[in-house]
């Protein structure tokens, strides 16, 4: 008889344990559990599983959530007519649901109409945010930096050695962000694509990974994108605006698309018809916000083509992230302090200005997640950590 070979036989070995597993948590788990979420965990660890004995680089299961985290910021702006001009700087300390510690400061410059839609979202605004979404913001302002830390002491210590200018002793960023001239440094490494022609705001670089992440100008709606999601009977009429972007590996290879959006949530109203399913799990009122986080994993066969083939469609891109990929939905407790100075005078136009100084912080009170297998299911994990 012929033997079998050491990692084929691992490999029985490991899908037999994750199934005794499974089997334990379906009979088990059930006073826990809703039976989705287990069928849900059950098949992504199976596959999880098999990628790992074929030898490939796995991605998580379950990406981590940004569980926490707090910023000041710092700002002056003068405004002439209807033309408002700003610059600031800002610190955010935040901690995800791995431990880990991020602080990223940034110093932006502000320009736009005082009136019209948007008017009231300054960059400050958009940097409260957490996650991918406060990166994408720190990509369009095209500058800033993000540093990891062992703990909230170390963030606070680093802080205070940036605000003195002693770099000494700084660790180095794991990411920088930089602007739209990123997208001409890979559209050379995506079969002809052209990145260049305005079609990106800014980008990332992570110095651990090798990535380098683009986000694209173009956006898209979350409103009824996902099939057979918002159904007949949703309903919800928040805003669905969403940012999509494109990561490739140190090897300039398409790893993943990703989809990403954010509001407030004073009532469930506020939802858009995707994650109106959910709502009862996100909780609404006063300093609410909804942010939403969805990832499609391009080294699967196929995807990297019809994905760079639509680049010019991001309506069909969100189709594809929403409807084969991982989003995650989260639910934020907010709160901030302004303390403004400002005034305005009428001399033929009218011409003002003002300083602040603003702090706010941001807590996670809920995070589901919508698999591939087609189920909302509870991170507990991310709730844990908080």
């Amino acid at each position: 008889m012929r033997p079998r070979s050491a990692s084929g036989q691992a490999a029985v070995e490991y899908i037999a344990v994750v199934a005794l597993v499974a089997l334990v948590f379906v009979v088990l788990g059930g006073f826990v559990l809703n039976g989705r979420a287990i069928a849900a965990a059950t098949v992504g660890q199976i596959k999880r599983g098999l990628c790992i004995v074929e030898g490939h680089d796995c991605k998580e299961e379950h990406p981590p959530c940004p569980v926490a985290s707090r910023s000041a910021a710092d700002d002056v702006h003068v405004d002439i007519a209807f033309v408002h001009v700003g610059a600031g700087k800002s610190a955010i300390v935040e901690r995800n649901s791995h431990g880990r510690v991020f602080v990223t400061v940034a110093d932006h410059v502000d320009l736009g109409a005082t009136a019209g839609f948007g008017a009231g979202l300054k960059i400050r605004d958009k940097l409260a945010f957490g996650g991918e979404v406060r990166a994408e913001a720190l990509a369009s302002l095209g500058r800033g930096k993000t540093y990891q830390v062992a703990s909230e002491h170390q963030a606070d210590a680093l802080l205070a050695a940036l605000r003195r200018g002693d770099d000494h002793g700084l660790p180095a960023p794991v990411s920088r962000y930089v602007d739209g001239s990123l997208a001409g440094d890979v559209s050379g490494t995506l079969r002809g694509v052209d990145l260049k022609a305005g079609t990106a705001i800014g980008g990332r670089l992570d110095s651990v990974t090798g990535k380098r992440t683009v986000y694209l100008k173009a956006s898209g709606s979350f409103e009824a994108e996902r099939s057979g999601e918002a159904g007949a009977g949703a309903s919800g009429g928040g805003s669905g605006d969403v940012r999509l972007a494109l990561t490739l590996d140190r090897h300039n290879k398409p790893v993943d698309l990703m989809a990403i959006g954010a509001g407030d949530l004073h009532a469930s109203v506020d939802l858009p018809p995707l994650l109106q399913p959910v709502a009862g799990h996100l909780p609404t009122g006063i300093g609410r916000t909804w942010e939403v986080e969805a990832h499609l994993d391009l080294t699967q066969p196929g995807r990297t083509d019809a994905v760079l083939a639509d680049l010019a469609h991001p309506s069909s891109l969100l189709h594809m992230v929403l409807n084969d990929g991982v989003v995650q939905a989260r639910g934020y407790a907010t709160s901030d302090d302004t303390d403004e100075i400002s005034g305005h005078i009428k001399v033929g136009a009218v011409v003002g200005g003002g300083v602040s100084h603003t702090t706010s912080s941001r807590r996670l009170l809920a995070a589901m997640e919508h698999t591939p297998e087609g189920f909302w299911i509870p991170r507990y994990d991310c709730l844990t950590a908080t």
